[in-house]
């Protein structure tokens, strides 16, 4: 209870409109930008509706300064937890101009590989662990 309302948290982000709750995803898939916060799904719908493939934005760098770097799943495979990590690649640059065409955001990095899924959940792109190995991809680690 909150002040007498009945409360749950679910670490979720959406909003509510018209008595219908729309959930954007998780609060730790935010991409803290200079110029404020974004969900990756604000990024992913646009991104995947203009190259016709399923892609993951997460974020780059420090909080509040963060960038968005988008994954272009490439080769599309039936998505398996990660034995290891994916081989990341930078994307051709026709592939890379779209993205960030349609992305509402700057995005600092387009690449292509496999998107992971959260072993938890067996569908949903594990955007934690492949921010991290973007990070590791970018620093030339």
């Amino acid at each position: 209870m909150r002040d007498g309302v009945p409360f749950h948290r679910t670490g979720d982000v959406g909003y509510l409109e018209g008595g219908v709750l729309f959930s954007l995803g998780r609060l730790a898939h935010v991409i803290a930008t200079a110029t404020g916060p974004i969900t990756s799904v604000a990024v992913e719908a646009p991104v995947t509706d203009a190259v016709g493939a399923a892609v993951a934005a997460v974020a780059v760098g420090p909080a509040g300064t963060q960038l968005c770097a988008v994954v272009v799943e490439h080769p599309p495979s039936r998505r398996s937890p990660w034995p290891r990590p994916p081989a990341l690649r930078l994307a051709p640059a026709t592939l890379a101009v779209a993205v960030r065409a349609a992305a509402p955001c700057p995005v600092a990095a387009v690449l292509t590989g496999r998107l992971p899924v959260d072993h938890r959940h067996q569908s949903k792109i594990d955007r934690v662990a492949l921010a991290a190995h973007v990070q590791r991809f970018l620093a030339g680690r």
